[in-house]
């Protein structure tokens, strides 16, 4: 389960001196939304089809998760 911004902020004691939590989180939302929302945006863009075959006569076409998994690198998150 991915952590709150509460419970980000609580494990950090230096934020926890800055003394205005709701400022805090309220920015930390704010940049989650930032970075999840350029994922997305860079998912739908680079995303990759697959064929997969099941044998004769069998096969389909989905999305290959890598493509998607790799689209936006953590490294864009400073």
């Amino acid at each position: 389960m991915m952590p709150t911004a509460e419970e980000v902020f609580m494990q950090s004691t230096v934020i926890t001196m800055a003394g205005n939590k709701q400022k805090v989180m309220s920015l930390m939302i704010e940049f989650a939304k930032i970075h999840v929302k350029e994922a997305l945006k860079q998912a739908s863009v680079k995303g990759e089809t697959k064929k997969y075959n099941y044998g004769p006569g069998g096969s389909h076409i989905g999305i290959e998760r890598n493509s998607i998994l790799n689209a936006y690198p953590l490294e864009n998150i400073k």
